[in-house]
């Protein structure tokens, strides 16, 4: 047989894996079977298992996952004497015996293992495991003649056969494995594989060449760990171990590690928290390799300059102190610049594009529409005033400047925008009138007298021409609330549309009827519902009105 490099990688995988502190090794100990020509069931006939023993090695790679190499020597068999029909023995006559060697790479998977962290050491259990691979088998099948002691004639092609003994295998399985020890563990486990070959019985013309044979396998794989010195238990041989006296982590070469990130104690300066060893052991949130410890903004990226903060324009003013992140400027100025060369840095500069002095906001001194008000304090640079008020025209003279007033041209306080406020007695004159107006019973047509109460509201219009009036209609609670609230509405149009034939402005009045809502008396006696049938005449500020609405 061809030496090949899988056949080379299976006999130094033992050498190699006992350099390795996780290595295993153990002696396999089971049957064989295989499915083919000469066996007559679908699975392996369990009359022709044959022994078969041989060498495990294994490496643990992590807790769960292991690299395993297998050497085994076996046996299959395989007769037409097997099956039912006296047919086969007639026809073939044949009897197949087959010692072979085995040589596998595979690996174990073992979801449930128990192994404890950062240690050798095993807890006592039993976990399932599965495992598959790749693998290598020298077969040498022999054919022997049945009870007539002679080949049939249909044998003679396959005696013939010249099929390669070097059969390729894919194994595949899986098994329980009992942990007794740190040194010792019991393995059962059951799997099968496939060949590339019909001839593992030395039969495949007079049988079934389409389809491959198999081989099955079971038994106890009896596995012990090599362990070197540890003196301190930690999982870290002597040999390898910069603390062998004192217990500590693998990661840490066996020194003691509190958060296992490979940084020892000693050297740690974040000993409680893990974090990379290129940080002395301290995490760094925001990966801009500044440690959290040392990091002004620990949850921002930023850079050394700034003490780990973010600086978006690179002027070495972390983004939270600087006044112009966005613009390059200087320390001296919190990260801003000064156009104008006067010291006051543009975001607190009056005139940012001319020089001016400190003590005016970094403003000239100028007065553009020379009315003797600095432009600094001129509320209105580019129009005179000759009130000398903030600088701006304030025609009414009241006090508020023309762009601030609500009534320019009429005199009134700051309470009301710069409009007159309604007199005291115009108010109570409202709510006297309020009182006075009446309508015919169950009808919206003023008596003659309220007329005349309306054309007291008229003369109040005309003399407070900046106020808008509302109109709003009230009754009692006789009769239903549909018809009150119509009724309602209609005695305020008929007070609407006669203030509106005095040539009073429509937009300064509007109207509504409540109905019955919003009593002022007892409906229950006849004084209290003659008060509730009202109309209530209320005066704003046009534009406070007009804002209300809005």
């Amino acid at each position: 047989m061809k030496t090949t490099p899988l056949a080379i990688l299976f006999w130094l995988m033992p050498i190699f894996m006992v350099a390795q502190n996780k290595f295993e090794a153990g002696l396999f100990i089971g049957g064989s079977n295989y499915q083919g020509d000469l066996v007559p069931t679908q699975g392996p006939l369990f009359e022709e298992t044959k022994p078969l023993f041989g060498i495990v090695t294994r490496l643990r790679l992590s807790n769960y996952f292991a690299l395993r190499s297998n050497i085994l020597y076996g046996q299959i068999s395989g007769s037409d004497a097997n099956f039912d029909d006296i047919s086969y023995v007639i026809r073939r006559n044949a009897n197949s015996k087959n010692n072979y060697a085995d040589l596998s790479l595979l690996t174990e998977w073992e979801p449930f293992a128990f192994w404890k962290k950062d240690s050798l050491d095993r807890k006592k259990v039993f976990s399932p495991y599965i495992f598959g691979g790749v693998g290598v088998a020298m077969i040498n099948p022999v054919l022997d003649p049945g009870p007539s002691n002679d080949f049939s004639t249909i044998l003679i092609p396959d005696l013939e056969a010249n099929f390669s003994k070097a059969v390729f295998t894919l194994p595949f399985g899986g098994g329980l494995n009992f942990v007794f020890s740190q040194s010792f563990s019991l393995r059962l486990e059951m799997g099968l594989k496939y060949t590339n070959s019909d001839y593992l019985d030395g039969v495949s013309l007079a049988g079934h060449p389409e389809t491959k044979d198999w081989l099955w396998f079971g038994g106890t794989n009896l596995s012990f760990s090599f362990i070197p010195k540890d003196s301190d238990g930690d999982g870290v041989p002597d040999k390898d171990d910069a603390c062998p006296w004192t217990a500590g982590g693998i990661l840490a070469k066996g020194c003691p590690d509190q958060d296992n990130d490979g940084v020892e104690d000693g050297e740690d300066l974040c000993p409680t928290i893990a974090g990379p060893i290129m940080l002395n052991g301290c995490p760094d949130q925001d990966g801009d390799e500044i440690p959290d410890v040392a990091d002004n903004c620990p949850t921002e990226y930023g850079f050394e300059d700034t003490g780990g903060c973010p600086d978006d324009d690179n002027d070495c003013v972390p983004n939270a102190e600087d006044l112009c992140p966005d613009i390059e400027g200087l320390i001296a100025f919190n990260g801003c610049i000064d156009t104008d060369g006067d010291s006051i840095p543009d975001p607190m500069d009056e005139s940012p594009f001319e020089y001016g002095l400190a003590a005016f906001g970094g403003a000239p001194l100028t007065d553009i529409d020379c009315d003797g008000i600095l432009d600094i304090y001129d509320s209105c640079p580019t129009i005179a005033s000759e009130n000398g008020f903030t600088g701006c025209p304030d025609q009414d003279g009241d006090g508020i400047a023309d762009m601030d007033d609500k009534c320019p041209e009429n005199k009134g306080t700051t309470d009301s925008g710069g409009c007159p406020e309604l007199s005291t007695e115009a108010l109570e004159k409202l709510a006297q009138i309020s009182k006075n107006v009446k309508f015919r019973t169950g009808s919206s047509n003023l008596i003659s007298a309220s007329k005349k109460q309306l054309d007291q509201v008229v003369q109040i219009l005309r003399e407070f021409s900046d106020f808008s009036l509302s109109i709003s209609g009230y009754t009692d609670d006789r009769g239903r609330a549909s018809t009150n609230l119509r009724l309602s509405r209609a005695r305020a149009k008929t007070c609407f549309d006669y203030i509106l034939e005095k040539g009073i402005d429509p937009d300064r009045l509007k109207y509504n009827g409540y109905g019955e809502s919003k009593p002022i008396g007892d409906n229950n006696t006849s004084a209290g519902r003659e008060q509730n049938r009202r109309v209530e005449f209320d005066m704003a500020l046009s534009w406070l009105q007009e804002e209300a609405t809005n």
